[in-house]
């Protein structure tokens, strides 16, 4: 094997939100639902190429309960469960002074890759670092892999939001996803 093949690795990507659960809006009404979608499908598209096999809780912008996305996963027996999202804050709260990227984990095997997932999209993408934590999370809780959610940057930053509706960028953000698998498995 190539010393950069993930190959036979399963992978659930799960682009968070959809349908009629849109996430966070942005400054010019594009959803947060549309931007999950867009960098998971570019995920896809860089892991397959590397020999892993993916499956996705959705293709399309589609309600899918978060249950639904948990059971799918499972029944598909994989290694890991990639959930994507994109940041907001809560009313009162200010985008320009609070924007990054950070990482959501769960159970404790998925500590270190939570951590290696947030330095690599730190380090490529070149947005403040706040941290891979601890949550409570339906798509961080299952067992029967590692599971982690990635909040890539913030919506409602006008900056940020700028990046994540720019396709070139969101492949950006996708690669830096792969690089940190990379290196999380030792192959980088």
């Amino acid at each position: 094997r190539r010393s950069s093949d993930l190959a036979g690795l399963k992978v659930c990507i799960d682009p968070g939100h959809g349908g009629t659960e849109s996430g966070a809006l942005g400054p010019s009404g594009i959803t947060e639902a549309e931007i999950n979608l867009a960098i998971a499908l570019k995920l896809k598209t860089l892991l397959e190429a590397d020999g892993v096999n993916v499956c996705m809780t959705r293709t399309e912008d589609t309600d899918v309960s978060l249950q639904d996305r948990v059971d799918f996963a499972r029944d598909h027996k994989v290694d890991l469960l990639i959930s994507v999202h994109n940041n907001a804050l809560p009313d009162g709260r200010d985008p320009l002074k609070e924007h990054g990227t950070s990482t959501y984990r769960y159970q404790p095997q998925s500590v270190e890759l939570a951590r290696t997932l947030k330095n690599s999209m730190v380090k490529e993408l070149g947005l403040p670092d706040l941290g891979a934590r601890y949550q409570n999370l339906a798509l961080c809780r299952p067992t029967a892999m590692q599971a982690v959610l990635l909040e890539v940057a913030f919506v409602v930053n006008p900056d940020e939001y700028s990046h994540l509706i720019n396709n070139e960028w969101q492949a950006k953000a996708a690669k830096s996803m792969l690089n940190g698998m990379l290196s999380y498995f030792g192959r980088q």
